[in-house]
C-alpha cells in the first residue's frame, strides 16, 4: 500500500509534503525529552534534534516559531551555520517585515504570493535565524516565563517580557518559502 502523510492542520500537511518530496520523514517525536526524531532517506540516516521552544501562534502575533538545535552533521548537510535555530512560519503580512534583509528575488515572491491570494489560496511563509548568542538569550527568556508577574501580564493580553524576549528573536530572518492551500471550509459548512 501507499504510505499515507498525516499532520496537525492543513498547512502542517503542507510542510510535511514538502518535507517527504525532499526526500526526509519524521520518524518520532518524543514531548517528554522535547525532541523529533527525522530521516534522510537519501542516505537512509536519522537524526535527533532538540526542540528547545517552542512560541504558539497567536492571532495578534499572526504567526509561531520554534527554536531547535541541529547535530552537527545536520548543520553541514543545510550549508553551515549555527546549530541553533529560530524557524517561523506566519502570515506574509507580518514575516516579510522581520526579514533580515530583502531577498533580490522579492519583487517576485510577493507577486506569486499575490497570484495565489487571488485565487482564493490561503499563503503561509516561513523564515528562519541563527541563534549565535542563544545561551544569554534563553536565560533572560526563561526568567520571564518563571515570574508570575510577566505570565500574568502576558494573560491579560499587557506588555511583557516574554513577547518582547519572543520578538526579540523572531527578527532578522531569512526567507525560506512560502506554501499555499486550498482553504478547504469544514465539514457542515455551507
Amino acid at each position: 500500500g501507499q504510505e499515507e502523510l498525516s499532520a496537525s492542520s492543513p498547512d502542517e500537511q503542507a510542510f510535511v509534503a514538502a518535507a517527504e518530496f525532499f526526500g526526509f520523514e519524521l520518524c518520532a517525536r518524543d514531548l517528554d525529552r522535547g525532541t523529533v526524531v527525522i530521516r534522510d532517506k537519501r542516505v537512509n540516516r536519522e537524526f535527533e534534534i532538540d526542540i528547545l521552544e517552542v512560541f504558539p501562534y497567536e492571532s495578534s502575533r499572526k504567526r509561531m516559531s520554534v527554536i531547535v538545535r541541529l547535530p552537527p552533521e545536520l548543520v553541514r548537510m543545510c550549508g553551515g551555520g549555527a546549530d541553533v535555530r529560530l524557524y517561523c512560519k506566519g502570515a506574509d503580512s507580518v514575516l516579510l517585515e522581520l526579514l533580515a534583509y530583502e531577498p533580490d528575488d522579492l519583487p517576485t515572491f510577493k507577486a506569486t504570493l499575490n497570484e495565489w491570494g487571488e485565487i482564493a489560496l490561503r499563503t503561509l511563509v516561513w523564515a528562519k535565524r541563527d541563534l549565535v548568542d542563544f545561551a544569554t538569550w534563553h536565560a533572560r527568556y526563561v526568567a520571564a516565563t518563571e515570574s508570575a508577574r510577566e505570565v500574568q501580564k502576558l494573560k491579560l493580553g499587557e506588555p511583557n517580557k516574554i513577547t518582547a524576549l519572543q520578538a526579540e528573536v523572531e527578527c532578522k530572518l531569512v526567507l525560506q518559502g512560502a506554501s499555499a492551500i486550498e482553504d478547504k471550509l469544514q465539514d457542515g459548512v455551507p
